[in-house]
Order: C-alpha cells, then sequence, then structure tokens
C-alpha cells in the first residue's frame, strides 16, 4: 500500500488542531459580536461553570470537526496539507466515520494514547494507529482533493486566532505593542 508517513501524519495532527482552535476562536469572536455575554472575561474570571462547558464544547466541537472531514473529503485540512488521505477498507460510512474520528479525538485529548497509538503505527506493515484498526482504515500518501483546500482553511484559522488575540488582548491580559517607524512618504 501507499502508506503516509508517520511523521508527516503527526505534522497533519498538529495542523488540524491549530485548524480547530482556530475556528473556536472565530466562533468566540461571532459570539462577541452577537451578544452581550463575554466568554473570553468569563474564562478569565475563573468561572467553573464556564470552563466545564467550554470544555464540553471544544470536546463535542473537535468531534464534529473530525467526523465532518472524514467523512465527507476523506481527509482533514492537516491531512489535505500534508498531501493525505484516509481510505476505508470496507467504504467510508458516517458511522465508520464517526467511529474513528471518536476514537482519535479521545487518544488526542488524553495526549499519551495519541503517542502509543504512533508507536502501534510503527510496529505493523500496514502503519495503523489505534483509530486505523478499529474503522479498517488506512492513511495514503496521496490525496483526491486539492490541497489548496487544506492550505486556505488553515491560514484562515491563523487569520482566525490573530483576530481574536488582537481583539480580547485586554481581556487576556496581554500588551501587544508593534513598535514601527512611521511613515513619512518619499
Amino acid at each position: 500500500m501507499n502508506e503516509a508517513p508517520l511523521f508527516r501524519r503527526f505534522i497533519a495532527l498538529l495542523i488540524d488542531i491549530i485548524t480547530f482552535f482556530g475556528f473556536v476562536c472565530g466562533g468566540f469572536l461571532l459570539i462577541d459580536d452577537l451578544t452581550v455575554f463575554y466568554p473570553v472575561s468569563e474564562l478569565y474570571a475563573g468561572n467553573t461553570i464556564v470552563w466545564r462547558n467550554l470544555i464540553i464544547i471544544v470536546l463535542v466541537g473537535y468531534l464534529f470537526f473530525e467526523t465532518l472531514f472524514t467523512r465527507v473529503i476523506s481527509s482533514s485540512p492537516g491531512k489535505l496539507c500534508m498531501n493525505a488521505d484516509i481510505d476505508f477498507r470496507f467504504g467510508n460510512t458516517f458511522t465508520r466515520s464517526f467511529v474513528r474520528s471518536l476514537v482519535k479525538v479521545f487518544t488526542v485529548i488524553l495526549v499519551i494514547p495519541v503517542f502509543a497509538s504512533y508507536l502501534i503505527a510503527t510496529s505493523n506493515i500496514d502503519s495503523e494507529s489505534i483509530h486505523d484498526r478499529i474503522c479498517h482504515s488506512h492513511v495514503t500518501n496521496t490525496t483526491r482533493t486539492p490541497r489548496f483546500i487544506g492550505i486556505a482553511l488553515f491560514f484562515v484559522a491563523l487569520l482566525l486566532i490573530y483576530f481574536f488575540i488582537i481583539r480580547f488582548q485586554n481581556a487576556l491580559h496581554l500588551d501587544i505593542h508593534i513598535d514601527l517607524p512611521e511613515y513619512n512618504g518619499i
């Protein structure tokens, strides 16, 4: 099989996490524009109910993110950037995509199992991680979807993170100053 190297898959995972974080920041920006509730200020104030709800929303959101991309384009933004694709041996059904995403999300959230999953992938000939073995899938070295889509999603996420930091720098107690010389013309 034409398996994607594990290092590229790990970089794809990091890109996916950054992309998802960017979309979460975009959600905060949208909530800030549409409501009177300021979630960043509440989080910084240490409101435990808000923290608990945020953790649940992030877990469900990341599961939705993984399931959506796995089901619709058989890849994720990170895999698209790294030119990789997910192939299911018995077809890409919603159930297989959901179970694969669920196992992957729990291994990523718990951190240590993701490293164990990559170690398991290095020990078998097909380079299948835990979620690949459970759902009979493998990650190939080529993609059917243009790489530009993954790169564009990643840069949109980076822009959302940038705008989030600029908008909430006071609530986050960040003091960002960019000392650029003034332009006096020619």
